[in-house]
């Protein structure tokens, strides 16, 4: 049987892209239904602020797009660590 699967975002920043959608950036927890969970990263898109379904592809119009995201995500994770006061 296949493990099922919800993710929850816990850090996200996005771009705006030339045809309107989003380009996300996210840490998250994945949760599985075998009990099991892990935090991963992904770049997902989104339209109207609501998820693409694109079977687990987020097409990257660039590198520096990828760049700025994960260094918008590296500040974003600092500000948290730094705010929680574990920095």
């Amino acid at each position: 049987m296949a493990r099922r699967m919800s993710v929850v975002p816990l850090t996200e920043v996005s771009i705006e892209l030339d045809n309107g959608e989003e380009l996300a950036f996210q840490y998250a927890l994945y949760r599985y239904s075998d009990g099991t969970s892990e935090r991963l990263y992904r770049f997902i898109r989104k339209k109207e602020g609501k998820l693409k379904a694109q079977r687990g592809q987020a097409g990257i119009p660039n590198l520096q797009v990828a760049r700025l995201l994960i260094n918008e995500m590296m500040t974003a994770e600092t500000d948290n660590v730094v705010s929680q006061g574990t920095g």
